[in-house]
């Protein structure tokens, strides 16, 4: 039955068509009112969807490209290989599911505790002035810098079994080494605040480096991560070596050895749409307190999450206001589509009769206004959101609208 209905309508639509051409000039005004009514509806929420781009757009200028990213900073110990592993595959996979759509590249490194500088044969005197130091890896370092003297010497471990020590070949910053007055070749004893197997490791420059591009995100690990809980008060000069060195001869020789691996999270700023931002501001939040109930001192630092949240209850209270002009907006389009649908079944009162007196039952007169008005409600439809996607652009040319939008087209 229903499918014998469907083919009855489809067979009388294109009647119902020409009826529509024939009668266009009865039916313009309620076409048109019908059209106007669904731009205006369209025009409404398009307009507010614009409105929250905008507001999006201007959160995000606010933050820096370091206050969008997020660095995640964990701090484990005894170190050992197995564990930076799993704790990094940890990070990873619990990161895949709730920020992978809006991570562009993730960048690791790691670097020990805060140790005492010393000289060789000063270790007693350790701890006495402000010179502190620390071992730390980045992975992919090569790339990032430019050897000024030396050799990249991060690639192993120099055994002197002669002086019956080890000593561990590091690349310096030449501006770190100029402050602490070292050069290639020099040693240095890094000595842990607590008491372990071994009193001090022996650190030798390799070589010495500048950074190719300051600003580059690969060196804000180094800033935001390594560098963070450096006083003021100390000189302090990282020493670097390779990740497989850190983890399999380092580690070894402190067996109470205490890491801190960090993760810096690059986030796509053009991935934030006003769509997805609460989401990902929700799932900054719950991945920052899932992982600081599993590890110990951990810690998140961005200002995506807090600027998200702001920008989503500002848009809330926007959001009521917005639906109250909707709702009054759609009760005045429904009332001037009535109007007028009740004007044109009074001037069509001649034809209701004549297809009386041809036969016609109520429920097929009555089926064919509900083509028509169906018919003129589809290409409504269609084009009130077209119409109201154009006129909604072209707000942005509104003098009104230069501050917020350049002059240019309203995203819509």
């Amino acid at each position: 039955m229903k499918m014998e209905g469907l083919a009855k309508i489809i067979r009388v639509w294109p009647l119902i068509v020409r009826r529509l051409i024939v009668n266009w000039r009865t039916l313009s005004t309620v076409i048109i009112g019908v059209v106007l009514a669904c731009s205006i509806m369209s025009g409404t929420v398009v307009f507010f969807d614009s409105l929250k781009e905008i507001a999006l757009d201007d959160v995000l200028k606010s933050l820096d490209k370091e206050e969008i990213n997020i660095l995640v900073q964990a701090e484990k110990g005894p170190t050992n290989a197995d564990e930076a592993s799993t704790l990094n595959e940890r990070i990873h996979s619990f990161s895949e599911g709730l920020l992978s759509s809006h991570v562009s590249e993730i960048l690791h490194g790691g670097r020990t505790t805060t140790l005492f500088f010393s000289y060789p044969g000063q270790e007693q005197n350790a701890g006495k002035d402000n010179s502190r130091t620390f071992f730390a890896y980045l992975p992919n370092l090569q790339p990032h810098i430019t050897i000024t003297d030396g050799i990249f010497g991060g690639n192993g471990l120099g055994e002197l079994t002669s002086e019956e020590i080890s000593v561990i070949k590091v690349l310096v910053n030449v501006q770190d080494a100029a402050n602490f007055g070292l050069q290639v070749g020099d040693r240095i004893s890094a000595v842990p605040y607590w008491d372990d197997s071994v009193s001090h490791v022996t650190a030798e420059v390799a070589g010495t480096f500048e950074k190719n591009n300051q600003d580059d995100l690969y060196w804000s690990i180094e800033q935001k991560g390594f560098m963070y809980s450096a006083s003021d008060s100390f000189k302090t000069i990282p020493l670097y070596l390779n990740e497989d060195v850190y983890m399999e001869h380092l580690a070894s020789k402190f067996l109470d050895l205490e890491t801190t691996y960090v993760w810096m999270f690059d986030i796509d700023r053009e991935s934030i749409n006003s769509s997805n931002a609460s989401n990902l501001a929700s799932n900054i939040t719950y991945f920052g307190n899932r992982l600081e109930s599993e590890l110990n001192r951990f810690v998140i630092r961005t200002e995506l999450d807090k600027s998200l949240q702001k920008y989503d209850t500002r848009i809330l209270f926007t959001k009521l206001q917005m639906y109250v002009v909707l709702i009054m907006i759609t009760f005045v389009v429904l009332y001037y589509v009535v109007a007028l649908s009740s004007l044109v079944v009074e001037e069509r009162r001649f034809e209701v009769s004549k297809l009386r007196s041809r036969g016609a039952s109520s429920s097929q007169i009555l089926s064919v206004f509900v083509i028509e008005g169906a018919t003129i409600s589809f290409f409504a439809t269609l084009l009130g959101p077209l119409i109201a996607v154009g006129g909604i652009s072209l707000l942005g040319f509104l003098p009104g609208f230069h501050e917020i939008n350049d002059g240019a087209f309203l995203s819509a």
